[in-house]
């Protein structure tokens, strides 16, 4: 029965229930995991950078303590948010929770571990955690650790926009290229901004924003919607956003006066592989660029392009 008084911290294994988690005064099982080497390899790691805390700010809630859940999660303290975390998705088994492969990490510490090499897809399930390789945990934390103090206390990743190396979220990257339009790369330097979060008229009871609205030379308008992470596993996709807000009667009545032809620009800091296929497909013009904030400006790399696009 691993134990550690440093962290008034006890692990018992309650049979095939799972892991019973007691930490200063609270309790939890964490379903179907085992006691393994491996897990407990993970804790030791987790505890060397000061992670010593499994229960903390909403994990588990007032009303699922001495409960059942699926998941296992180290913060710095008690009242600070998780670093990381083993879950369902953590075993390549499901139902044998003993040999972790992979954990989760916030997707707040994405752009640190990239600038560290480290490999960090989302997760299919939702685009705010994090994989990561088990073999390369020490790594991660090594690479984080400096950052949690200050990011643990905050919910997603709406960190000091504009202050750092990368762009923090969606209006980040949007603050940034509306305010130095003039100095953006091709193609938009070749564009004139007409607009900056244009509200459209009611689209089946759904109001319609777009966050950019540009017009070049021709005369031709651009249609520019911006995403922190573009995924299309879930609900509306992003291109099929782009393609309603470029048909929408606004859009095609601005379009006809002008004499000129509509075209989509997706922009995101990461556009998974899904997108970019959809984008080639799409029978609309839409071009697909991924965007990365530098010590001069940003560089928008084009990683997709419909067949009609012609840009």
């Amino acid at each position: 029965m691993p134990e550690w008084s440093e962290y008034k911290l006890k692990l018992s294994q309650e049979g095939r229930l799972g892991i019973k988690i007691e930490q200063d005064g609270r309790m939890y099982i964490a379903k179907n995991w085992s006691l393994s080497d491996k897990f407990l390899s993970i804790c030791q790691d987790a505890f060397s950078f000061g992670l010593t805390c499994m229960m903390q700010h909403g994990h588990p809630t007032d009303s699922r303590i001495g409960g059942v859940l699926d998941y296992i999660s180290f913060s710095i303290s008690r009242e600070d948010y998780w670093v990381f975390a083993l879950d369902m998705d953590s075993c390549g088994v499901a139902g044998q929770r003993c040999n972790p492969k992979r954990v989760k990490f916030k997707k707040i510490y994405r752009h640190i571990l990239r600038e560290n090499n480290i490999k960090c897809p989302p997760e299919w399930r939702t685009p705010q955690n994090l994989l990561v390789d088990a073999v390369d945990l020490k790594a991660s934390l090594q690479s984080v650790m400096p950052y949690v103090p200050e990011f643990s206390k905050m919910k997603g990743a709406r960190i000091h926009r504009g202050s750092r190396n990368f762009f923090v979220d969606e209006e980040d990257l949007h603050s940034f290229l509306v305010n130095k339009w003039p100095m953006c790369p091709s193609p938009l330097s070749s564009m004139k901004l007409l607009g900056s979060k244009v509200l459209l008229n009611n689209i089946a009871h759904r109001q319609g924003e777009i966050d950019i609205l540009a017009i070049d030379e021709y005369e031709n308008l651009f249609v520019i919607e911006l995403k922190d992470m573009a995924k299309g596993k879930s609900g509306e996709t992003p291109v099929q956003q782009l393609c309603r807000y470029m048909e929408h009667p606004d859009i095609v009545r601005k379009s006809q006066e002008l004499n000129g032809n509509i075209f989509g620009i997706l922009i995101a800091q990461e556009i998974a592989h899904d997108v970019c296929t959809e984008i080639a497909s799409c029978t609309l013009p839409i071009v697909g660029y991924e965007a990365t904030k530098t010590s001069t400006g940003v560089v928008l790399a084009q990683v997709g392009s419909s067949a009609v696009a012609g840009l």
